[in-house]
């Protein structure tokens, strides 16, 4: 259902037009550095899908650039005032994720940016940096040319971050709604299939159409089917921890079951280089004690769960 112009909040509407303002002062002088950029999802989505702002919540921008570009890209932006996030080092989030946060303090407020080098979770998905930047198209944001993902190559990246957040951001189901029901029309199936397929994200991607109302018979398949039926959205969309786990094996089933038991193994011990990020401000040793005791973590809020129902 597409939203109404009542819909909009002041505030949501400022904040994008803000995100906007910088987006625009952001690609101007990456451009001039001669960095290409692909501007991901965010105010070009919006003004994509609605025309306007203020429909789809944004809280940064997102931007793809090549791997190789990726210190430049961080450095222009630190002299665009741009700081760090999470106390974090490039070097420390280039060792175990696809994207750098930064923060600015400007005259709009608080504003953010996060640096991708793949726009696709390594974890869930092999798609080639070539593949990527070879699906754009131009867009304008404030009169500054800006390059994104072209139609069909923005619905399977919807799917992967649909994935990414394993099928629980009813949000991101809205998104796949709103550009099939504009797309799909002038959109050729042949190519969203074979791209759906060399980006494993046709089980996904047909699955949240599915949830959506739309099932385009090009993209179903049987397994398609059995996953509309385990994965429902309205289970899925208010997440509990065990909601939450079951949505990840699910979105991996979808994706990449071989990768299911590292998937499950990273869930309960994450790299520990993230563990400055998961526990933050707490003393090396205990933070030790706490990583260690991260398997009993489930098993203790199911019976802490369970001694709630019998009282």
């Amino acid at each position: 259902m597409r939203p109404r112009a009542s819909d909009l909040h002041p505030h949501a509407v400022a904040q994008a037009l803000a995100l906007e303002a910088e987006l625009a002062r952001v690609c101007r002088s990456l451009s001039a550095a001669s960095i290409p950029v692909i501007v991901l999802k965010g105010v070009p989505l919006a003004r994509r899908l609605h025309g306007r702002l203020g429909l789809r919540k944004s809280v940064d921008n997102d931007l793809l650039v090549r791997e190789a570009d990726v210190v430049v890209t961080v450095n222009v932006l630190r002299g665009l005032g741009y700081r760090d996030l999470d106390s974090r080092s490039l070097s420390a989030s280039r060792s175990f994720t696809f994207q750098h946060p930064m923060g600015y303090s400007g005259p709009a407020g608080r504003l953010f940016v996060e640096v991708h080098w793949n726009a696709f979770t390594p974890d869930l998905f092999a798609v080639p940096a070539s593949l990527q930047w070879s699906r754009t198209e131009a867009f304008v944001v404030r009169e500054a040319p800006v390059v994104v993902f072209d139609r069909a190559m923005t619905l399977v990246h919807l799917a992967a971050h649909a994935a990414q957040h394993y099928l629980t951001e009813p949000r991101i189901l809205r998104d796949i709604s709103e550009a099939w029901a504009l797309w799909h029309n002038e959109l050729a199936m042949g190519d969203l299939v074979a791209l759906a397929d060399r980006t494993q994200t046709r089980e996904v991607l047909a699955w949240a159409l599915r949830a959506s109302g739309a099932a385009p018979g090009a993209l179903e398949t049987p397994r398609t089917r059995w996953f509309a039926a385990m994965a429902r959205p309205s289970w899925l969309s208010h997440p509990t921890p065990a909601r939450l786990y079951c949505g990840m094996i699910l979105a991996l089933l979808m994706v990449r079951p071989s990768r299911l038991p590292r998937a499950l193994l990273r869930g309960v011990f994450p790299p520990a280089a993230q563990m400055d990020l998961i526990y933050p401000g707490t003393a090396p040793r205990r933070r030790w004690l706490r990583y260690a005791g991260r398997p009993f973590r489930p098993l203790a809020r199911v019976l802490r769960g369970r001694a709630a129902r019998e009282r």
